[in-house]
């Protein structure tokens, strides 16, 4: 039986979790041993009292998640103690971007555990794990700017969407990535023009049909 262990996310204004109920009880139903650390999904929505509905064991403390598990999962990147409870064999899972932290380089390889970014997970060219994230930054990028734009937030009291008696505003993209691209569909559906900017054509032109004529 695999034993995976979910561990409660740490920095702050984190709220994900790595594995909600419904995922547990999957992984339950399939012969998994669930163990994760108390109140690890609070502030995504699920009690502890959920993930025991759904099969899990509740931890009291990310050692004990950690401890006997094959599998220990989180989202961001792991803290010193909590690299320090790895041991050697098992499997450490998140959002590493060692980039960002070369500090815990040295401390993961000293554990003896195998690290995998959910960044560096590719198929096809494409990244499945990074790409819900990279649109949910898309999303929030529009909704951040148009805030910005009232005139109560200090801006010029610009409404993007196209209403009755008012054209629409036009919003401009730099970037056609991902998070570009789910910016730009989000913009189209309120009703405002689309302008995406990049330096590769042959992005652009691969760009999905968001809606013609709305889209430059």
């Amino acid at each position: 039986m695999v034993t995976i262990g979910v561990l409660k996310e740490t920095k702050i204004a984190e709220r994900r979790v790595a594995l909600t109920p419904g995922d547990a009880m999957r992984l339950h139903e399939a012969g998994a041993r669930i163990v994760v650390e108390g109140s690890a999904g609070e502030r995504a929505g699920f009690s502890d009292a959920r993930y025991v509905a759904a099969g899990a064991e509740i931890a009291a403390s990310p050692a004990d998640a950690v401890r006997g598990s094959d599998a220990v999962i989180k989202v961001k990147e792991p803290t010193l103690s909590e690299i320090r409870a790895l041991r050697h064999g098992q499997l450490f899972m998140s959002f590493l971007h060692l980039a960002a932290f070369p500090d815990l380089v040295g401390p993961l390889l000293r554990s003896g555990a195998t690290a995998l970014g959910y960044e560096t997970i590719a198929e096809d060219g494409e990244h499945p794990v990074l790409r819900p994230m990279s649109e949910i930054a898309g999303a929030l990028s529009l909704q951040v700017g148009e805030h910005y734009l009232e005139a109560t937030s200090g801006g010029r009291g610009v409404l993007l969407p196209g209403i009755e008696g008012k054209e629409p505003g036009k919003v401009v993209i730099v970037g056609s990535g991902t998070v570009g691209e789910a910016c730009g569909r989000l913009a189209y559906a309120e009703g405002m023009r689309v302008v995406f900017v990049d330096a590769n054509p042959g992005r652009l032109k691969a760009l999905p049909r968001i809606s013609a004529g709305h889209v430059s």
